[in-house]
């Protein structure tokens, strides 16, 4: 669906429409090279911040800012899996 709507102008519905009819044909869709290219980039932050949580764990002694930390990097983490399941969906 993605693919088509942009490049023939479609909306989603006729997008996804157009998507069932050539499945139902038999034929598959291929994921474009941009999605690929964001999928790798997510993958990457989503490393990147686990490996940042590991560094705030060790490092901050302040018991408050540590726990505020940790916070915000979880919700990071959280926001960019749901963003990776629901491209990869």
């Amino acid at each position: 669906m993605l693919k088509y709507a942009p490049q023939y102008m479609l909306t989603k519905d006729v997008a996804s429409a157009y998507v069932i009819a050539r499945r139902g044909l038999g034929l598959r869709e291929r994921l474009p090279k941009a999605y690929k290219d964001l999928l790798k980039k997510l993958k990457a932050n989503i490393e990147y911040l686990t490996a940042l949580k590991e560094y705030i764990k060790e490092k901050v002694k302040n018991a408050y800012l540590k726990a505020k930390q940790l916070k915000l990097t979880d919700l990071a983490i959280k926001s960019l899996k749901s963003e990776l399941e629901g491209i990869q969906a």
